[in-house]
């Protein structure tokens, strides 16, 4: 799934709003089904007293907690709720709002006859993707169908991206000056529109995801995803907590438009 199209369109668009989501649905569910399915087999093949591998034994944390509760709900014949299916519920309502401006937008510009047909098509695609995901959360089979349904949606945006608006000079990231932003090759440090920062290995992390998406032109992104560049199989519970206490949060890193994502901010904004 590393064949994404890229969306270079104006951020302010509904529609370039939506089908960056749609992009970013398949990737992200990838992760999570193999993150669920590592942590079902461990938990499976492991003892209650076994859920930390022993060359990573260290205080109990609620992490820990959670994988216990897990197992627990493995023992006692119930699926609990996977990293998986958290992201479907979180996700669904998202990609409904963001299609619902897309249509008003659409109506607005003139071109819903155009591309109504197209917004329908990819709808009927994201669920056919949530869908198939939660199948596998289930019961473990159904990748192909999967995979299928994944491919089907990443036609079907790449279909609507050229219906998408221009970029215009009030794009975040877009026309970006290199005298106003810089970083190091590891984002341990930035230079943000006249203000140096420093970072530690796990912020480095995240604002490495927050640039490239700025630059991008689709800055916003969600919080989970973030989390997970630092680590992907045990990821922190909070951003807020990664950057607790640091100057740029909440001043160069703020909240986006929709819950729980976050971006860079420009130089000219006032936040």
């Amino acid at each position: 799934m590393d064949d994404s199209p890229v969306i270079q369109a104006d951020a302010t668009s509904a529609l370039s709003n939506y089908l960056h989501l749609l992009v970013c649905i398949p990737d992200d569910l990838d992760q999570r089904i193999s993150r669920d399915a590592y942590a079902l087999r461990q938990l499976k093949t492991s003892g209650t007293d076994q859920l930390v591998p022993s060359h990573r034994r260290r205080v109990w944390t609620r992490q820990d907690q959670r994988r216990l509760k897990l197992q627990q709900g493995l023992i006692s014949g119930l699926w609990p709720r996977c990293r998986t299916e958290r992201y479907i519920d979180q996700v669904t309502p998202r990609c409904k709002a963001w299609l619902r401006e897309a249509i008003m937008e659409a109506r607005e510009d003139g071109t819903v006859a155009a591309i109504g047909s197209k917004l329908d098509a990819a709808d009927k695609a994201v669920d056919a993707v949530l869908t198939a995901a939660r199948d596998i959360a289930q019961d473990e089979v159904g990748m192909s169908t999967f995979s299928t349904a994944c491919q089907a949606l990443q036609e079907i945006a790449s279909g609507l991206i050229p219906w998408t608006k221009p970029p215009t000079d009030s794009v975040p990231g877009q026309n970006y000056n290199s005298e106003h932003t810089g970083h190091s090759d590891d984002f341990r440090s930035m230079r943000w529109f006249g203000a140096p920062y420093s970072f530690t290995p796990n912020q480095a992390a995240v604002m490495k995801v927050l640039y490239e998406h700025w630059v991008k032109g689709v800055p916003e992104i969600g919080q989970e995803t973030l989390l997970l560049a630092i680590d992907p199989e045990a990821p922190p519970d909070r951003l807020n907590m990664v950057f607790r206490n640091h100057p740029a949060w909440m001043k160069m890193i703020i909240s986006g438009r929709t819950k729980g994502s976050y971006r860079l901010v420009d130089g000219n904004e006032k936040n």
